[in-house]
């Protein structure tokens, strides 16, 4: 039995829809000519979603549109069973999610990935294949796996850049520089809340951010009220939420006040062998501009 700690956060979130006005400084990829792909993100109000189009390489040779989550918070990536023929042996392996784990299985594929121009994008990406809840509005998920291939550019919840250049850094004016630990897959922040020490994954399939029940207790934070969400079982999963109070990932980049989910189900969703506090989501990763630059284990960040 193969485990393999991913995480999957998938949020109705009824307490925290947001709608976002923003500046974009995306014009440092488009003016500069960077070789990249770009993506606008499908309004669905809960995970950013983007199209691409997906080929079997061993022998099927249609393109067929495909909806993808754009998931940080995935060391793998994973699709939908039965959109492709394929044959292998079958695993049986246990994903982590918000409201515990789970075991699954799977058949590991792989697909050639284009654009909405036929461009590929990458060849040979590996798929994890298997039931996805009807409930969610796509039809795989792309981790980190995937996405390590390339410098990644968010400006949620508008577009999504994939950089195929190592030259992007020079054209990053105005952005701050942030150290990361990359884990198991996963990228893992270390931040402060009221002075206080916190690791938290950076997790863009989050539709709100989250923290530990006794970390919030430590910080003495005031409880906001209640929340849903669906976990990847497609079950709604009711629970609470806490107001984090200047949250910051550098001391001139910081939150005065931010919503984090907390509650019992949370406790059984962080790893404990990479000691999380909680996960950074998007109704903070909203608030910047960010590049993850995989290579270099570094993240660019700047007020939106």
């Amino acid at each position: 039995m193969k485990k393999i700690s991913s995480f999957f956060l998938y949020l109705y979130a009824i307490l925290f829809l947001f709608s976002f006005c923003k500046t974009s400084n995306a014009n440092f990829i488009t003016n500069s000519n960077l070789d990249h792909h770009k993506f606008s993100i499908k309004e669905n109000g809960i995970q950013p979603i983007v199209i691409l189009s997906a080929q079997n390489p061993n022998g099927e040779q249609k393109l067929t549109e495909l909806s993808f989550v754009i998931d940080t918070g995935s060391n793998i990536s994973l699709i939908k069973k039965n959109l492709f023929t394929h044959s292998g042996q079958k695993k049986i392996f246990r994903l982590k999610s918000i409201s515990g784990e789970t075991e699954k299985e799977s058949i590991e594929i792989k697909l050639n990935l284009f654009d909405k121009k036929n461009n590929l994008i990458l060849a040979n990406s590996i798929f994890h294949s298997l039931d996805i809840s009807s409930r969610f509005d796509f039809d795989g998920i792309i981790g980190n796996d995937i996405l390590e291939n390339f410098d990644l550019f968010i400006e949620l919840p508008d577009n999504i850049f994939l950089l195929k250049t190592t030259d992007t850094k020079q054209n990053l004016e105005g952005f701050k520089k942030i150290p990361l630990l990359v884990s198991e897959g996963h990228i893992i922040f270390q931040i402060k809340i009221k002075n206080s020490p916190c690791r938290l994954l950076f997790d863009t399939g989050a539709g709100i951010s989250y923290l530990k029940t006794e970390k919030a207790k430590e910080l003495n934070l005031k409880m906001g009220g209640k929340a849903s969400f669906l976990d990847l079982e497609g079950n709604q999963i009711d629970t609470i939420y806490h107001i984090g109070e200047n949250l910051c990932v550098d001391e001139n980049i910081c939150q005065k006040k931010i919503d984090l989910l907390s509650g019992n189900s949370i406790e059984d969703f962080l790893s404990n062998e990479e000691n999380l506090d909680g996960i950074l989501g998007q109704n903070w990763i909203s608030q910047y501009s960010i590049l993850i630059d995989y290579r270099n284990k570094s993240l660019y960040i700047k007020q939106r």
